[in-house]
């Protein structure tokens, strides 16, 4: 565990809060009345959204410290799965959907310095490894917000990488549909998770990649 997380999460575990968000509220979808608990999470989710039993703890993702972030980003296996999975370019260049990016995947943002530079124009490689720190920040951030705290800060650092990776890759939106997968994870059933990672669009669309981050998932 991070050394900047010791001290703050709990320390014999948590209960599950029924009527706690994300998962406790109500999924038309499921349950096709807005005041009816999700039928494909009846106990509400623990961890973000948990009640603490017992021990030192946080309530939420910006109740933790930058310094967990920062150390994540820093982490070596998750440049070269991304650089591996995103490729790097050290210049503007513009992606399938015709945005200006550089680096590892960055979409480059209206207050970015690249932002006034031309397709083809050259990024060094410091701003390219500044930009991706930049944009793990962000997405370890999303990863918490959608498995809670006190789970996804305490499963091994691979299952953590293969979740940011995946973060990275859909963002918060679409990770967070994977629901099958988010009830594995909670189970710390890693094959079972593997197995619904595949059972998706996701996994046809980049297959490879996918595959990869799934072989890994099921190995742990």
């Amino acid at each position: 565990m991070s050394k900047y997380l010791k001290g703050l999460l709990p320390t014999t575990g948590l209960e599950f809060n029924p009527g706690a968000a994300p998962h406790g509220y109500s999924d038309p979808t499921s349950s096709g009345d807005m005041y009816l608990p999700d039928l494909d999470f009846p106990n509400g989710k623990w961890g973000l959204f948990g009640l603490k039993s017992s021990g030192p703890g946080i309530s939420e993702p910006s109740d933790l410290p930058d310094e967990y972030y920062e150390e994540v980003a820093e982490r070596e296996e998750l440049l070269e799965q991304l650089k591996e999975d995103e490729g790097v370019k050290y210049e503007v260049y513009l992606d399938h959907l015709g945005y200006p990016t550089c680096g590892i995947g960055h979409l480059i943002k209206p207050e970015d310095a690249e932002a006034e530079l031309e397709v083809g124009d050259e990024v060094s490689e410091e701003r390219v490894i500044e930009l991706f720190k930049e944009d793990i920040g962000i997405a370890c951030r999303d990863a918490v917000n959608i498995y809670g705290w006190s789970g996804f800060c305490e499963w091994p650092e691979e299952v953590q990488n293969i979740l940011i990776n995946m973060t990275f890759n859909m963002g918060l939106p679409r990770l967070s549909k994977f629901k099958n997968m988010h009830r594995a994870l909670e189970k710390q059933d890693w094959k079972q998770a593997a197995i619904e990672g595949r059972d998706s669009k996701w996994y046809e669309q980049v297959n490879n990649r996918a595959e990869r981050l799934m072989s890994k998932l099921e190995e742990i």
